[in-house]
């Protein structure tokens, strides 16, 4: 009688060996691993992707630190009149005179860029007031940047009016009699029109867009929104 690997007791004509599949391999080593390796330490990264100059990094970069997986991001908030003008300066490399005394004007523009492709909730603002019958203008805001919604007052409700090119209002009045408002549109920088004209005094309410204080009307230590919240967007528009 002999002994299975199964602990059966057979018969010397039954035994059957155990089949080599069935036998765990030993464990060997890999051949790919590293001897010794050493353990694993998060290396600090420094991540510059703010104002570069070629004689330095400014003080306005944003700096990261991060490992794999994760990513900390700091940056200032704020950025003065003075420190725009001079991160400007620095950049083109130039003091030359007149692209100094015309710097105002190139943060004008920017923020007007900037407030006209942006339309921020914190720069809207409602205004209210009354049509006159005949007149298909309505006067803007002296504030006023671009129109949100305009309302009227009819028939004791208030009813919003479609906005529609200048262009559209005006064929619009052609081709129609005076009567309720029924759309408007920016006419240029200081009046909204109306069509078609209206025939009565209706009470008004305009939502806009408003243009805030520059950050040039106040001194070099002085700041707004944009160059406190947005100041990496702020120095690129004048680049």
């Amino acid at each position: 009688m002999r002994k299975e690997w199964t602990g059966a007791l057979v018969g010397k004509d039954e035994y059957e060996p155990k089949h080599p599949q069935l036998k765990a391999p030993k464990h060997r080593a890999d051949p790919e691993a590293i001897r010794n390796p050493r353990p694993d330490r998060v290396e600090p990264v420094v991540v510059y992707v703010g104002i570069w100059t070629p004689e330095t990094w400014r003080d306005y970069s944003v700096v990261g630190f991060g490992k794999v997986g994760q990513l900390e991001v700091s940056t200032p908030m704020t950025m003065t009149y003075g420190e725009l003008k001079t991160a400007v300066q620095d950049f083109v490399q130039s003091t030359e005179t007149s692209f100094v005394s015309n710097l105002p004007l190139f943060i004008r523009l920017a923020e007007e860029r900037i407030m006209k492709n942006v339309r921020l909730n914190l720069f809207q603002k409602n205004a209210s007031g009354t049509t006159t019958s005949g007149n298909k203008y309505v006067a803007a805001p002296s504030d006023f940047l671009a129109p949100i919604s305009l309302s009227l007052t009819i028939g004791g409700e208030q009813t919003f009016l479609l906005l529609k090119n200048a262009d559209f209002v005006q064929e619009y009045i052609r081709d129609s009699a005076s009567g309720a408002p029924v759309y408007f549109g920016q006419y240029d920088v200081d009046n909204l029109i109306l069509a078609p004209i209206p025939d009565s005094a209706y009470a008004l309410e305009m939502h806009y867009l408003y243009r805030p204080a520059s950050l040039t009307a106040g001194s070099d230590s002085g700041t707004t929104w944009l160059s406190q919240n947005a100041e990496w967007h702020f120095f690129t528009e004048h680049l």
